[in-house]
């Protein structure tokens, strides 16, 4: 583990590189800044996350690496080919799809290499510490953790794929895979992530960030139809290259408003054209409450002993004298209990229907 000490005395490392009396660079400064946090995270987490690298090209394909992290040891890492638009497949880029584990870790050629954090932070380090030419440019990104995203340079004279030179990562997770940590206020999602599910707590956000092309006349626009997930504000746009026809990212802010589930749905299309969209993303999202100190709350049952939902409530305590079967296998009762019983099955199967 990489005590503060330890990074100090990278700092003073750094500063003796670029010239007695210099200070140190304000991107570096925010890169050791950032590291602390990462030390203090890594220890919450207990040293399991994961995170996702992707590449795109300008030609319309690109890749994605998944590096999985436990106890602070790479365990391994999932690989797959991105096609990113509609036309047809360069025959020299093969669709490919590969898991490794920690036996054969590191196995295949492609792909990010299986790093942890830890070694990210030390090439940042030297990425930000690094005096730039007229030509090179460095970007540097964090996530809403304060954990480093980006911190690579470029060379402006290259206009389409130029390489970087450093750590370019698209998300964190911490603990388990795909789910924000504890207490997390934020859940980052990406294209990667279509078709999942995902639990979160009510009044927690969740951000959506997409691959888009706005020179193209396309853009990402929201068609959910949930009433428990609501969108925060509009989506936006960003560009992430200054030639001409580059892409960028379009970000979309949900926030869940209500316990249940639902879906949300994006759809990438032409808005000024009556066509199917290009491209759908859709996550399932099941909304629960937060957890609470609170006592749990009292649970009823049936007289088969079936304990009902807590969310039903109390059963009528006033019932007729008849006898029937109750619906939902929880024995036989009153009629009165078997409509109270009958009207909450209907209420959940509306709220399970709800997109």
């Amino acid at each position: 583990m990489t005590r503060p000490i330890e990074i100090a005395v990278c700092a003073i490392a750094l500063l003796g590189t670029t010239g007695v009396g210099q200070t140190l660079s304000n991107d570096l400064e925010k890169v050791l800044t950032s590291q602390k946090k990462w030390e203090k995270t890594k220890q919450e987490c207990d040293g399991d996350y994961s995170y996702l690298v992707q590449w795109s090209s300008f030609a319309g394909f690109g890749t994605e690496t998944t590096i999985l992290v436990k106890d602070n040891r790479v365990v391994g890492r999932e690989f797959k080919t991105l096609k990113l638009t509609d036309g047809p497949t360069p025959p020299d880029q093969k669709q490919e799809a590969w898991t490794e584990t920690l036996k054969d870790l590191g196995s295949h050629e492609r792909g990010a290499p299986p790093k942890t954090l830890d070694e990210l932070y030390r090439e940042a380090r030297q990425v930000a510490g690094r005096n730039l030419s007229k030509n090179e440019r460095r970007f540097l990104k964090f996530d809403n953790n304060g954990l480093l995203l980006q911190c690579y340079i470029v060379d402006t004279r290259i206009a389409d794929d130029a390489p970087k030179e450093g750590v370019d990562l698209h998300r964190i997770a911490l603990g388990q895979k795909g789910k924000p940590a504890p207490g997390s206020a934020l859940l980052e999602l990406s294209g990667a992530d279509n078709g999942k599910t995902f639990q979160v707590t009510v009044g927690q956000k969740i951000q959506i960030r997409l691959d888009s092309n706005a020179t193209t006349g396309f853009s990402w626009n929201n068609a959910t139809r949930s009433k428990k997930l609501k969108l925060a504000g509009e989506i936006s746009y960003q560009s992430e290259g200054t030639a001409l026809g580059s892409g960028g990212v379009s970000t979309a802010t949900f926030q869940a408003t209500k316990v249940g589930k639902g879906k949300i749905i994006l759809e990438y299309k032409r808005v000024f054209e009556e066509k199917p969209p290009a491209k759908t993303f859709s996550v399932k999202i099941d909304a629960v409450e937060p957890a609470t100190d609170e006592p749990p709350k009292t649970t009823y049952r049936a007289p088969n002993g079936k304990e009902f939902p807590v969310h039903w409530g109390a059963p009528p305590r006033i019932q007729t004298r008849d006898r029937r079967p109750l619906p939902g296998g929880y024995g036989q009762g009153s009629g009165t209990l078997a409509r109270w019983i009958q009207e909450n099955l209907d209420r959940d199967a509306a709220g399970k229907n709800d997109q």
